[in-house]
């Protein structure tokens, strides 16, 4: 895959705690394809051959009680994540 690797980079990724490394480029790869013969219309397709959703719910309570000078204070929080990713071969 080193024939298709792309130069993006993102400077500000996680805080720039973490890199970002390396990602192919797409446009290298449909020229591969296209340079095996095979035809536009198969090339276009495989742009649009996926379809991705997420669904995040979360919700949280929290309560702070005091006695005199103690405060007591906590908290909960329920998230839940659902993902749907299609994709044709």
């Amino acid at each position: 895959m080193t024939q298709f690797l792309n130069n993006f980079q993102d400077d500000n990724y996680y805080f720039r705690n973490f890199t970002y490394g390396p990602v192919t480029s797409f446009s290298k790869v449909l020229a591969a394809v296209a340079a095996g013969g095979t035809t536009p219309n198969l090339i276009y397709n495989l742009r649009n051959a996926f379809d991705i959703g997420e669904r995040i719910w979360a919700g949280y309570a929290m309560n702070t009680i005091e006695f005199g000078r103690l405060r007591l204070q906590a908290g909960v929080r329920i998230e839940s994540t659902q993902d749907t990713v299609v994709a044709t071969s």
